[in-house]
C-alpha cells in the first residue's frame, strides 16, 4: 500500500478512550508514535520487532519503551504480545480498515478480470454455453445445448428426439429453438411413455410434425382419444 502523507486521526476517540486516559503522558506519547510507525510501514495496524527496534521507531530509549508498553498492556490499550523478546503491537481499528480495504481491492480486481474475459469472448466471437437444468427424481442433469443428449434416453431415442426438436424449430418455432421449460416438459412426457413405444412415438411426432410428444396408443385410429390440447396450450408459447 502506498504511503500517504497523512492519516485519519479521530481526536474525539483519542480523548474519550478511558483506558488510554489512565496511562501516563509518556505512555500515550509512545502509543501515538506507534500509530505513526504503523501508518508509515504498511498501514496494516500491526508492528513487530524487538524492544530496541521499536524503541527507535518511538524515538525513545529501550528502557522507556519497555516501561510504556507494559503500561499500555496493563490498561488494555491495543493488543500487545511479547514472545522471546519480540513484541507484536496491534491497533484494532487500523487493522480492521486495512483488511476491509484489501478485501474491497480483491473484489474489484476479480470483477475487472471477469469483465476483461467477457470482452475477449465478445471480440473473438465466442459464446458461453447456456446451461439448462432438467429435474427428474430429485436429481439435476445439465446439458449445454438444445441438441445435447439426455442421459435417460437411449442413443436412438436421443437421435430421434433431436430430429423432432429440429422439426419443431422449423414448423412451430419460426426458426427459434424450443424454450427450456417446454423442452423439459416434452422430455418428461416422453419418459412417461413405455420404453417399447418411445421410438415409434418419436417417429410419429416427426412424420406428423406434432407440437407435443403423444402416446401413439391414444392417438391411433379407433382409439377414441384425441391429442391433448391442454398440454399444448400450457407449455407451448403463443407467437
Amino acid at each position: 500500500m502506498p504511503k500517504l502523507p497523512y492519516m485519519q486521526f479521530y481526536v474525539n476517540d483519542w480523548h474519550s478512550d478511558c483506558q488510554l486516559a489512565m496511562c501516563s503522558l509518556a505512555a500515550r506519547g509512545c502509543w501515538l508514535e506507534l500509530l505513526c510507525g504503523m501508518h508509515n510501514l504498511d498501514q496494516s495496524g500491526v508492528i513487530t520487532g524487538t524492544a530496541e527496534q521499536i524503541a527507535r521507531i518511538c524515538r525513545c530509549s529501550c528502557v522507556e519503551f519497555v516501561q510504556a508498553v507494559n503500561e499500555l498492556r496493563a490498561n488494555h490499550v491495543g493488543e500487545i504480545t511479547e514472545r522471546n523478546g519480540v513484541y507484536t503491537i496491534v491497533n484494532r481499528r487500523m487493522k480492521r480498515e486495512h483488511e476491509a480495504s484489501v478485501k474491497a481491492k480483491t473484489r474489484q480486481k476479480r470483477f475487472q478480470e471477469k469483465a476483461k474475459t467477457q470482452n475477449k469472448r465478445k471480440i473473438n466471437g465466442e459464446k458461453t454455453p447456456d446451461i439448462q437444468i432438467h429435474i427428474q427424481n430429485n436429481s439435476l442433469t445439465t446439458f449445454e445445448s438444445d441438441n445435447a443428449p439426455a442421459p435417460e434416453l437411449t442413443e436412438s431415442e436421443n437421435q430421434l428426439f433431436s430430429n423432432w426438436l429440429e422439426v419443431w424449430r422449423e414448423i412451430h418455432g419460426d426458426g427459434k429453438p424450443m424454450p427450456v421449460l417446454v423442452r423439459q416438459a416434452q422430455l418428461e412426457r416422453l419418459l412417461r411413455l413405455p420404453a417399447e413405444i418411445r421410438v415409434d412415438a418419436l417417429r410419429a411426432a416427426i412424420a406428423g410434425t406434432w407440437k407435443n410428444i403423444q402416446d401413439i396408443r391414444e392417438s391411433a385410429p379407433g382409439s377414441g382419444k384425441r391429442e391433448d390440447k391442454t398440454d399444448a396450450k400450457r407449455y407451448v408459447p403463443r407467437h
